[in-house]
């Protein structure tokens, strides 16, 4: 048995450590000026997805819609843009065959907002896509109660800002983050990225939180549905109960989502395509009719000519038709589909002169 206290011999690990540490601490501190460098350099080239992890879903879905923006030249009769309900609630090419107009969904994830949609459209309107006959900007209701994202995960709170950067125009955006620290770490990770493969070694990868998909399998879905996903055609998400006799309008309109909504607006002028807003079903308690929601339609409709908001505002349908409290399943997404290839085809052969409202049947 030693004779060696058992405390000297335990304090006798402190000095190598310290001195690994220390020479972790040196050479780090000797290359961070490097990594700063390389950092900034790899933000400066605007690339969307990290070339040293596999993408969150938030970001393949906004990518896979600029993958089809600025990768193709095709024409479209009809450009679907807004959030998640709309990529699952419009079966693209559903509305295809029975509009007989062609089309593409651009729905991507509600993080990105309308000033996300609006920087996508833009790319749009000014790509080698001829110029559509009609933009429907689809969201849901209750995204027009617009707040800062507070709370909100930092995986997803990234994703609005460094989509701006990456996608939108020069100098037009401020760069997301812009300290040492932050653009140091950048530079170790691109690093890593590239001693592993860089991007290509994450495709197959599945998703955080979607396994097991990955990002190669949901691209491939979303050109061959033609930006629509499949939803389950089950429920995943507990659906609070509808109150039958609610009598409080729960919509609100903040200024925040009236001033990016202005932004579309004025580049839908600019390039002289109409716009039609079509709110996505609710599946909350609320009353059939919202006058919150139709003075502000008919506020934009006497202030923008080439604006109509899609009558009935508040589409009521039934909750066995959501799989969560914001999108719908397989039989929810081909009601849907199939009111707006009546509405879309309706709109486009009135060119907004009719504004008489549909009677739809809320389900």
């Amino acid at each position: 048995m030693s004779g060696i206290p058992l405390d000297t011999r335990d304090r006798g690990w402190i000095a190598p450590t310290l001195l690994v540490l220390g020479v972790f601490a040196v050479v780090a501190a000797a290359l961070l000026p490097a990594m700063y460098l390389v950092g900034r350099e790899q933000d400066d080239r605007r690339i969307f997805l990290r070339d040293y992890r596999v993408p969150n879903e938030f970001e393949a879905f906004s990518s896979f819609c600029m993958d089809y923006i600025l990768g193709s030249d095709e024409p479209n009769d009809v450009i679907f843009v807004g959030d998640s309900s709309l990529r699952y609630g419009l079966n693209t090419r559903e509305f295809e065959r029975k509009s007989a107009l062609r089309a593409y969904n651009l729905g991507s994830v509600g993080v990105l907002n309308l000033a996300g949609y609006t920087c996508m459209l833009e790319a749009y309107l000014t790509s080698r896509h001829p110029k559509p006959r009609l933009v429907v900007l689809a969201v849901l209701p209750t995204s027009l109660d617009l707040h800062d994202d507070e709370g909100m995960p930092q995986e997803m709170h990234d994703v609005k800002p460094r989509f701006l950067w990456c996608y939108g125009e020069a100098g037009s955006v401020p760069r997301p983050h812009n300290s040492f620290a932050y653009l140091s770490r950048q530079g170790f990770k691109h690093v890593y990225g590239l001693l592993v493969g860089g991007f290509a070694h994450f495709t197959d990868s599945p998703i955080p939180g979607r396994s097991p998909e990955t990002y190669h399998s949901f691209r491939r879905i979303s050109i061959e549905e033609r930006g629509y996903s499949i939803p389950p055609n089950r429920l995943l998400a507990k659906i609070p109960p509808r109150d039958p006799s609610a009598t409080r309008d729960p919509f609100r309109i903040t200024d925040r989502f009236a001033e990016e909504l202005d932004q579309m607006i004025r580049l839908t002028s600019r390039h002289g395509v109409p716009l039609l807003i079509r709110l996505t079903p609710f599946s909350g308690s609320a009353p059939p009719e919202s006058p919150t929601l139709r003075a502000w339609a008919d506020r934009l409709e006497s202030q923008y000519p080439h604006v109509h908001v899609d009558r009935p505002e508040v589409l009521l349908y039934e909750t066995s038709l959501f799989f969560d409290p914001n999108h719908l399943t397989l039989k929810g997404a081909s009601l849907f589909t199939d009111f707006v290839a009546r509405q879309v085809r309706a709109h486009l052969e009135s060119r907004f002169g009719n504004r008489k409202e549909d009677d739809h049947t809320r389900r």
